[in-house]
């Protein structure tokens, strides 16, 4: 069951930022994301299509961010902070879901050495 990360006070919602930034609707919480209360998915074979009036979400794991997100992490991103992992790479929150997702990684250098 999805935890509702929304109060009872919309200005207090917002001030915390715990409403949705695509649509200001309440944000909930699954086991695995946090996403907007008007995202809708439906099952559709094996897999799932979204029908809702929205499609916000972030997921808490990722397979690249070299951390699991949690609650506070995910309001850090929502007010318009950064997220580090071990390795320094930061991430922040994308409204232009160019890739489907809303969140963006920005990687640190790979360290290059000499290839003998």
């Amino acid at each position: 069951m999805a935890e509702e990360l929304k109060t009872d006070d919309k200005k207090q919602d917002e001030k915390n930022g715990v409403v949705c930034p695509m649509c200001g609707g309440g944000l909930q919480a699954s086991d695995s994301s946090v996403s907007c209360k008007n995202r809708k998915l439906v099952k559709q074979g094996s897999s799932y299509i979204d029908v809702g009036d929205c499609d916000f979400f972030i997921p808490f794991k990722s397979k690249v961010f070299k951390r699991q997100l949690n609650g506070a992490d995910v309001r850090k991103l929502l007010k318009g902070d950064q997220v580090t992992d071990a390795e320094g790479n930061k991430m922040t929150l994308d409204l232009t879901a160019e890739n489907g997702f809303y969140t963006r990684i920005e990687f640190t250098k790979a360290k290059i050495r000499d290839f003998n």
